[in-house]
C-alpha cells in the first residue's frame, strides 16, 4: 500500500498469550516468504478468495483479470503451494 501512507510488510507476528511457544524467537529461523523475489512492487490488488482454480474461474466469468496484478489470497482449502502457482 502506498496511500495514505506507505506500508512495509514485516512478515512476523506478535506473540500470543494463548501460545507460549509463539514468542520463542531465538529458536526460530528468520522470517521469509519463500515464493517471492526480493523487492518492492506497486500494482492493482485483486482478492482471489483462497486462490484455488475455482476462485479464478469465478473471476474470469466476472471479467476480472489478475494478469500483471498483485493477488491477495486467504490461507486454507488447498495446499499452500497452489497459491503461488
Amino acid at each position: 500500500m502506498t496511500e495514505p501512507s506507505k506500508y512495509k510488510a514485516i512478515l512476523s507476528e506478535p506473540a500470543l498469550k494463548e501460545d507460549p511457544t509463539s514468542g520463542q524467537t531465538a529458536e526460530q529461523l528468520p522470517v521469509y516468504n519463500a515464493w517471492s523475489a526480493d523487492g518492492d512492487v506497486t500494482g492493482e490488488l485483486v482478492f482471489v478468495n483462497y486462490g484455488v482454480p475455482a476462485d479464478y474461474d469465478v473471476l474470469d466469468r466476472l471479467g476480472i483479470s489478475v494478469k500483471g496484478k498483485i493477488v491477495i489470497a486467504k490461507y486454507g482449502r488447498s495446499w499452500r503451494g497452489i497459491k503461488p502457482k
